[in-house]
């Protein structure tokens, strides 16, 4: 019985420390895996953005050279040409899709929530002015955390619009979670090896002690 106990004791030792090391290494491979996630999520949305601004070069130079040139009729057709591949990278992205004029005004929103509306002020569109693309993470007017990039549109080295994306971390989200579900089953797997290895440890530490004690008693 003692025998039984000791073997137990030691088989619990060995379990719990390779279980708590296994879980501080889990929790903070599942930070990091977090923020990777994140970062992977708002650099695709950049480089999105720009391939995005350099695909709508022609259509929004077309577009702004019927309005400029008052060709009402065809700058219509421009335009619903427009809002309609708009809308297609919006649903592709899960994201709110703006356009905005050289003074930082919006003029077409898939949204449509802030058409009209100056965000000039705002970080990004103004980077995005002078040339830069950016991006930056807060929460919206909801406060759900959202991924900001802005990226301008060119046209013989000069800004003739601004593409700003908004979409939300839910998508990153997402896949924080699937990467958990993977770290926390090769943890549990890990735990089942754990504990056979601390079983077969105390197994292999206590046999001598029998002998010993099966010596004793025959003597």
């Amino acid at each position: 019985m003692k025998h039984w106990r000791l073997r137990t004791r030691l088989m619990f030792a060995y379990a719990g420390l390779i279980l708590l090391g296994f879980g501080l290494l889990a929790l903070l491979s599942g930070q990091q895996i977090s923020q990777g996630a994140t970062d992977d999520y708002e650099r695709n949305l950049v480089t999105q953005a720009g391939l995005m601004a350099r695909a709508l070069k022609n259509p929004v130079e077309s577009y702004l050279d019927r309005e400029e040139e008052h060709e009402e009729s065809e700058a219509n057709g421009d335009q619903t040409t427009l809002v309609q591949i708009v809308q297609d990278y919006a649903q592709d992205l899960n994201a709110q899709v703006l356009l905005l004029d050289r003074g930082g005004t919006v003029w077409l929103d898939t949204a449509g929530t802030v058409i009209g509306q100056n965000l000039a002020a705002d970080s990004q569109i103004e980077a995005a002015l002078q040339q830069q693309t950016t991006s930056d993470i807060r929460n919206d007017e909801q406060g759900v955390p959202t991924v900001y990039v802005a990226a301008p549109i060119m046209e013989d080295e000069h800004v003739i619009s601004v593409l700003r994306l908004a979409a939300p971390l839910t998508a990153a989200q997402e896949l924080v979670f699937q990467r958990w579900l993977g770290l926390v089953g090769g943890v549990i797997f890990l735990a089942v090896l754990a504990v056979l290895a601390s079983l077969w440890l105390s197994t292999s530490m206590t046999r001598p002690l029998e002998t010993m004690r099966a010596s004793a008693m025959r003597m």
